[in-house]
């Protein structure tokens, strides 16, 4: 989709993280859509009995305060 988009050929929804060096390149441009809001919904998959590293917790910790609606844990059935 990056590649489409810098060779002018349509836009695309990308994260600015990922073209961070093509918009200081001036390769391609933020568009803002007026009435359009953009929200993405993440999940975070962990097995819950392997090691949480401190940068791990910390990660986890900023994900959840960037978080706009409350934590919902999903959990699976045991069988």
């Amino acid at each position: 989709m990056k590649r489409l988009a810098v060779a002018g050929l349509g836009i695309a929804t990308l994260s600015k993280a990922s073209v961070e060096l093509e918009l200081e390149q001036k390769r391609l441009a933020v568009v803002r859509v007026k009435g359009w809001p953009l929200r993405r919904t993440m999940t975070v998959v962990h097995h819950r009995q392997k090691y949480r590293s401190k940068a791990l917790i910390a990660f986890l910790d900023e994900l959840k305060s960037q978080a706009k609606t409350p934590k919902r844990a999903v959990r699976r059935k045991s069988r």
